[in-house]
């Protein structure tokens, strides 16, 4: 078992900590604000798929092309669709095999976040020891009445 060691800080130091973790922490969180963005839009695109491939063919569809411009287009295939590789690199898919993997890309984005939670727990847990630390100086400072 390592040797545990006690090491002491000055206020200004503590501050500098402090500020360096939370800058961590606001960076985690950013992390996991874009992670869930992207879950939702996984989410979103897997429903999608289901969704078409419940569907008929020629059944109109909206398509959204940016800027909030949405064309109508008839599908006159609901049983494969392009999916996106890597490298803009499209493919042809069944909507069973694309909604199988989005379903998997789900379950990675879904540990990502599990795992930036416990970092973004773990650095509020630092946060809190800092500010005690604080206080324990600040109390050690001031005179007894």
């Amino acid at each position: 078992m390592a040797e545990e060691k006690k090491i002491s800080l000055n206020e200004e130091q503590l501050a500098q900590l402090f500020q360096l973790e939370n800058q961590r922490f606001s960076a985690t969180q950013e992390r996991i604000s874009a992670l869930r963005n992207i879950l939702m839009e996984m989410l979103n695109a897997r429903d999608a798929v289901q969704a078409i491939s419940k569907g008929q063919k020629n059944n109109k569809a909206l398509i959204p092309i940016g800027g909030g411009v949405l064309v109508e287009a008839a599908l006159e295939n609901n049983k494969t669709l392009l999916f996106s590789m890597a490298g803009n690199v499209a493919q042809k898919k069944t909507t069973q095999e694309i909604e199988a993997e989005l379903s998997k890309r789900v379950e990675s984005v879904e540990k990502s976040i599990e795992k930036e939670n416990a970092e973004a727990n773990r650095q509020a847990a630092n946060l809190n020891n800092i500010l005690a630390a604080v206080n324990n100086a600040q109390a050690r400072r001031q005179p007894r009445v």
